[in-house]
């Protein structure tokens, strides 16, 4: 049950760090545009001799990260507001407002809990009249789009295999600090949404469902196939909002021929 804890490294280990980061994402995408065919010459099929790309950083350079100092940590209930205990799942997912500087985290036991970091050295559980209550619902994912002063919640359904949702509140204000977050609406999405994705101006949001399987009452498996929700303009009076199934990438022999890297294929075990 512990909750977000606040380390701080070096300005010079976060500059390498990004440094590397920076250079692993160009060589990513890279490698992604010319497979999507967004290279200048058509992609060509191919596939990675030892099976996976790897490579070593950690000799990168001398000037490389050294330690990390802990600024403060905080124990956050699974219920709402109140409730601790391990193997609760009381922060599943969390996300920072940095604008209003207050913190959300989502518990397996259905409660969304505020936590105050305006002070990072001191930071507070909020009362549980700010709380959200969506007891029952397995939460698996909390965004923040801090400039538009909203908030995105997903859960699975009951049975975690029908389609999930994704609830949109408002946050919490400075101004107003115990305005409790209030709901919007609510968007139809795929199989068990494991995380959510706003751009920059929270005009599109993108949905994974992880489509995870599950046994039926009769011990027989249903397995939802993984998908993409695409949530366009999630603030108008009727948003668009479409799921995007990987059913129709083919199978799993067909993935592998195109050069596709399946950790674990179907049927593997």
């Amino acid at each position: 049950f512990v909750g977000p804890v606040l380390w701080s490294p070096s300005a010079r280990a976060c500059g390498q760090a990004f440094e590397e980061m920076s250079w692993s994402l160009s060589l990513i995408l890279g490698l992604a545009g010319a497979r999507s065919g967004l290279a200048s010459s058509p992609a060509q099929q191919r596939r990675l001799a030892g099976g996976t790309l790897n490579f070593q950083t950690s000799t990168a350079s001398s000037s490389g990260p050294v330690d990390f100092t802990l600024k403060s940590r905080v124990y956050v209930p699974y219920g709402a507001g109140e409730g601790f205990g391990y193997g609760m799942g009381a922060v599943e997912q969390f996300a920072y407002d940095p604008v209003e500087k207050y913190a959300y985290t989502v518990s397996e036991q259905g409660y969304v809990n505020v936590v105050d970091f305006v002070d990072p050295a001191t930071p507070t559980v909020m009362a549980a009249s700010l709380s959200i209550d969506l007891a029952g619902k397995k939460l698996t994912d909390v965004a923040v789009c801090a400039a538009q002063g909203l908030l995105f919640v997903a859960h699975g359904a009951d049975d975690k295999t029908s389609p999930g949702a994704v609830r949109m509140y408002s946050t919490v204000q400075r101004s107003s600090p115990t305005q409790a977050p209030a709901f919007d609406k609510e968007f139809t999405v795929g199989a068990l949404p494991d995380m959510i994705s706003p751009n920059q101006d929270c005009t599109m949001l993108a949905v994974a469902n992880e489509g995870e399987g599950d046994m039926d009452s009769n011990n027989t498996l249903v397995d939802p196939v993984g998908s993409v929700t695409i949530i366009r303009n999630p603030t108008a009076d009727a948003p668009d909002v479409w799921t995007v199934s990987f059913d129709a990438l083919g199978s799993d022999a067909e993935l592998m021929a195109s050069g596709v890297h399946l950790p674990l294929p179907l049927g593997a075990l």
